[in-house]
Formats: structure tokens, C-alpha cells, sequence
């Protein structure tokens, strides 16, 4: 029912931040506000959301495993499946590297925010 790594609890807060591109810490203050101000409808939102994830991540593994498991016979392994098998590792690679690259971007802009606050802070 989790998201990633970065999930607590039902992985809500960190799946919204990966949705909106935001800090995980950012929506999870969000959320702490909200359980503040509007306790009940801040505690249905969440449970709703977490449902929703979860049955949507449900629909993705199940969507996946069809592909693997549809009644199509047994094939040797031969030449051809090694090159696919290539291809697919390397879009995987491909998408390592993409997904670090807008890592590495997101640190650099959450650095830049972090040096403009306190820039900020110490003018007051």
C-alpha cells in the first residue's frame, strides 16, 4: 500500500509530491495544517486518497502481470528474446538516468531555495 521509500505512513503525502512535483516535507506540512484546522475532513481525505493509491497501484500490478500471463505457451530462450531483454535493460538504464538527472535538478533547486531563505531570514 506504500508509494516508495519515502512513505510513513500510506504513502499519500509522498505519492501527492511525486504527482505535483513538490518536496515530500512540504505536503506532509500541508497535511499537518489541514489536520489542525479541519481534523475529520482532513482524516477522510487521506483515508480516501490512500484507498484510491492503493486501488489504483492494484490496477497497475495486475495490468503488468496480464501482459506476462496470458495463456501464451512457453517460448525457449533464444536469441532474439536475449536482444528484447538488452533493450529493455537499457531503457531501464535510460530511465535511471533520467530519473537521477531530475533528482540531481530538484536538490539544485531546493539548495537554491534553502540559500534564498536564509538570505531572507537574515535580513530581518
Amino acid at each position: 500500500m506504500r508509494h516508495d521509500n519515502n512513505a510513513l505512513l500510506a504513502g499519500v503525502c509522498s505519492r501527492l509530491a511525486t504527482m505535483f512535483q513538490w518536496n515530500v516535507w512540504v505536503v506532509r506540512g500541508l497535511f499537518v495544517l489541514m489536520l489542525a484546522l479541519k481534523t475529520l475532513p482532513a482524516l477522510i481525505a487521506y483515508a480516501a486518497l490512500a484507498v484510491l493509491f492503493h486501488y489504483l497501484d492494484r490496477q497497475k500490478t495486475s495490468a503488468a502481470g496480464s501482459d506476462h500471463q496470458d495463456g501464451a505457451e512457453h517460448r525457449p530462450y533464444t536469441q532474439a528474446a536475449h536482444c528484447r531483454a538488452g533493450r529493455q535493460a537499457h531503457k531501464h538504464n535510460d530511465a535511471d538516468q533520467h530519473a537521477y538527472a531530475e533528482l540531481a535538478a530538484r536538490q539544485r533547486r531546493i539548495n537554491e531555495l534553502e540559500r534564498r531563505f536564509r538570505a531572507w531570514e537574515e535580513s530581518l
